[in-house]
């Protein structure tokens, strides 16, 4: 009997064999590379012909702080879109808990590519809280709307006069009373130039 290394027609089966099954795996790794999110997200390239800024350092952050105010949270996830099939809008309280000394609570938000989309300041006295809103929201008063625009997946940070001020932040239904879907988005506490700690946990809410 002869070994099947001398015979032409085994020999020949295998090598088809192994160009088809190549193909078919060539074909699965393209189709895996091909899927994924549909969100065109900017490649540095792009954005930087366009003239975005793709990354805000510590120090670009220092020369947004504005003087007597500490950086006291950072969150991200902030979105704001009234034109979508689904609004949305961003909603950031802060109480002053301090019992006697007012401070002013300064909010800085920013795009996903770090374009920045509001800043604004509101003197809050003490045990009083602010509400500051992307867009209005039926569900609470609000005495800011930023009428931020357009924001998708936004960076936020918070600054105080002093630490005695409690915050949240949350994405939230802003047309509906009660809301039919909000969550919240956690806070970290720190300057950039230190670590980070979470200060809320994320929380589905009904």
């Amino acid at each position: 009997m002869r070994r099947w290394t001398e015979q032409p027609f085994l020999i020949g089966l295998l090598a088809v064999g192994l160009v088809l099954g190549g193909g078919f795996l060539g074909q699965a790794i393209r189709l895996q590379q091909g899927s994924g999110s549909e969100r065109n997200v900017p490649s540095v390239a792009e954005s930087t012909a366009v003239g975005q800024k793709n990354q805000l350092s510590s120090g670009d952050l220092e020369a947004l702080q504005s003087e007597g105010l500490l950086t006291l949270y950072h969150f991200a996830g902030a979105v704001n879109n009234t034109t979508a099939s689904v609004d949305r809008a961003t909603v950031v309280q802060c109480t002053n808990v301090d019992d006697e000394e007012a401070s002013e609570v300064e909010l800085q938000l920013f795009q996903y590519n770090a374009t920045s989309v509001y800043t604004g300041t509101i003197n809050v006295d003490p045990l009083d809280t602010a509400t500051f809103e992307s867009s209005s929201v039926d569900f609470y008063a609000a005495d800011v709307v930023m009428s931020t625009g357009f924001v998708e997946q936004g960076y936020g940070r918070i600054l105080t006069e002093h630490r005695n001020v409690i915050c949240t932040a949350q994405t939230i239904d802003p047309s509906n009373t009660p809301p039919t879907w909000g969550f919240n988005l956690p806070l970290y506490a720190g300057p950039i130039s230190r670590q980070f700690f979470p200060v809320t946990m994320n929380e589905v809410v009904p």
